[in-house]
């Protein structure tokens, strides 16, 4: 089994490079790439592994905008142009950490029934009017002048199914402009999008992302991550399955909660391989708290 680790990072070089460390760790780690957003300035190289490459030409990147699939495609077809013999593409962060031995993820990829591990939820059947707005709009951003004349610029959101508005405070204002119809008849399936995948249904993303038809329905949908790569997948009728990633979240709150030592026995016993996010504040409890406790993959 030869695995190949896409790293997805902004911050933290310290604790990337100790996840970085750990991956490293097994004899099936064939590949180790970093994309390390550009607005956070250059990821200095902190070992001399060969299996290691930080992207030399990363994207800044936007939350909750194509250029994040971008990012996450160019890193995992440049790692597997240097590595073409990796049999499985596993997607994580830099506050990513695995929660059995890492010596173990490699046989339980290898031991399942499935192309990929990745939420596969009818993202328009769960969440109804918003998945409408998310998906069924065309998203653009406005210039952060546009948040003084919010009051106004509301008025738009009286026009049902034509377009809406949403505010992110001064710094980011986007409109979500004219109903589209690229999506309108698609199953949309997805939900956390850190994948870990086989060669046949990362032919499936290559496929969906080359295709101009694809890229112009998904790249001005909200959060296209969520829903671009499984939805890749299940086109291609492949075999899907748990994400094997485990991150609590709190009702009303986009992002996962900071993992706490207690996250470590819940992630086990949901059969995770992977958790996430990881804060400085409590990694050393946490990746304790694996470590003293942690059993094999299955």
């Amino acid at each position: 089994m030869r695995i190949g680790y896409v790293m997805y990072t902004y911050k933290n070089a310290e604790q990337i490079a100790a996840l970085t460390a750990e991956l490293l760790r097994s004899g099936d780690t064939s590949a180790v790439a970093i994309h390390h957003d550009a607005k956070s300035g250059v990821l200095e190289r902190f070992t001399d592994d060969p299996r290691v490459r930080i992207m030399p030409h990363p994207r800044a990147v936007r939350w909750a905008h194509w250029t994040q699939v971008q990012a996450i495609v160019e890193t995992t077809q440049r790692m597997l142009a240097e590595h073409p013999t990796v049999d499985w593409i596993v997607l994580l962060t830099g506050q990513d950490w695995p929660v059995v031995p890492i010596e173990e993820i490699g046989p339980a990829l290898a031991a399942t029934d499935v192309d990929a591990c990745i939420d596969a939820i009818d993202r328009k059947r769960a969440w109804g009017r918003d998945a409408d707005r998310r998906y069924l709009y065309r998203w653009y951003q406005l210039p952060p002048w546009c948040a003084r004349a919010a009051p106004m610029f509301e008025l738009v959101n009286f026009l049902p199914g034509i377009t809406y508005l949403k505010f992110y405070g001064a710094a980011r204002v986007d409109l979500l402009g004219l109903r589209s119809s690229a999506l309108r008849d698609r199953r949309l399936v997805g939900g956390i999008e850190y994948f870990m995948m086989n060669r046949a249904a990362w032919s499936g993303v290559e496929h969906a992302y080359g295709d101009p038809a694809e890229q112009r329905a998904f790249s001005r949908s909200l959060v296209p991550t969520e829903v671009f790569f499984a939805t890749a997948v299940a086109d291609r009728g492949l075999r899907m399955g748990p994400s094997r990633r485990y991150a609590r979240f709190v009702v009303g709150r986009a992002n996962p909660e900071p993992l706490e030592a207690a996250d470590a026995a819940a992630a086990q016993s949901r059969h995770c391989l992977f958790a996430r996010k990881l804060e400085p504040a409590t990694a050393r409890e946490f990746i304790a708290a694996v470590g003293s406790a942690a059993p094999a993959a299955t």
